[in-house]
């Protein structure tokens, strides 16, 4: 993709995403998440992400779908 579509979908992502920043509660929460649920450390931070955010679903399509994590359901969007 060029860089001008990357940077306007990058916009879209902001405007319409609540943002979280990676900090150390955030981190300490995925090593919670990646050791009770066999996840990889990238996705757990992505989980407690979602969790810190406030998010009742969570789209993945590389995590199992139907899962709840903590009042998060994992849900496959395709």
């Amino acid at each position: 993709m060029p860089w001008e579509e990357i940077e306007a979908l990058l916009l879209a992502v902001k405007t319409f995403c609540d943002i979280q920043p990676l900090t150390v509660t955030s981190h300490e929460k995925a090593v919670e998440i990646a050791k009770r649920f066999q996840l990889s450390f990238y996705d757990a931070n992505i989980v407690a992400s979602a969790l810190l955010s406030g998010a009742e679903v969570l789209f993945s399509e590389d995590m199992h779908s139907g899962m709840l994590i903590d009042g998060i359901r994992i849900q496959n969007p395709f």
